[in-house]
């Protein structure tokens, strides 16, 4: 029963409350936050088609893929994902293997498109299901996968991807502004769900702290 004689407090405590750790999640929104506004930079302080060299345009090309992925990396951490970052970055430039077979003439890119077969949903699928085979490294193949996606988005954003091959040779895209749009709403989706989760946790967490106190007024037989 609860000590309700006593002028201590009715109830104790048996641990003290994980504190909720804001500073966690305004690190990823800030880190979010950087990566979008340096994508933008990017895409204005790319030299034009005319003014630039294979190499420099990769190396602007891959960055960004590596700012899209950490920003959505950012989510998956902050929704405490068993996921390595790492695996999300790997995901975010994978796909541009196809890019290097192209180059070397093993492969050539889809009409109406500067890429081929390896941006698609297919390949995409693949690797997932790779995770689905290889179940101790189910969270690295998930990862991979999701920076995959991300990597997909960016190329909608930024050029025409062949996303139904081999079934279809129709190409697909959007616009950067689209793009940069969409990626801000996933990622503050997914840091913003990781933060009521933990809320939500907190909540429960002190809740169940909380027990009743020993009842030290009870009657001696007489």
């Amino acid at each position: 029963m609860w000590n309700k004689h006593s002028g201590s407090p009715t109830s104790t405590v048996t641990e003290k409350s994980s504190p909720l750790d804001f500073l966690a999640f305004v690190i990823l929104l800030a880190v979010a936050t950087g990566s979008w506004v340096a994508i933008a930079v990017l895409r204005l302080a790319e030299p034009g088609p005319q003014d630039r060299t294979l190499t420099i345009h990769g190396i602007y090309d891959e960055t960004g893929h590596l700012l899209t992925a950490l920003m959505v990396a950012a989510g998956v951490r902050a929704m405490r994902l068993p996921i390595p970052i790492w695996s999300v970055l790997v995901g975010g430039v994978i796909l541009d293997v196809g890019h290097v077979m192209i180059h070397l003439d093993f492969s050539e890119p889809i009409d109406g498109s500067s890429r081929n077969g390896t941006h698609s949903i297919l390949i995409v699928t693949v690797i997932a299901i790779v995770g689905f085979v290889d179940q101790r490294r189910a969270n690295l193949w998930l990862g991979i996968t999701i920076g995959a996606l991300s990597h997909l988005w960016r190329d909608m954003g930024t050029g025409l991807v062949p996303l139904a091959w081999p079934f279809s040779d129709e190409i697909w895209g959007t616009s950067f502004t689209r793009y940069m749009v969409g990626l801000a709403a996933l990622t503050v989706a997914m840091i913003g769900s990781g933060a009521l989760l933990a809320i939500h946790e907190r909540a429960n967490h002190d809740a169940g702290a909380i027990v009743p106190a020993p009842d030290t007024n009870t009657d001696q037989p007489g």
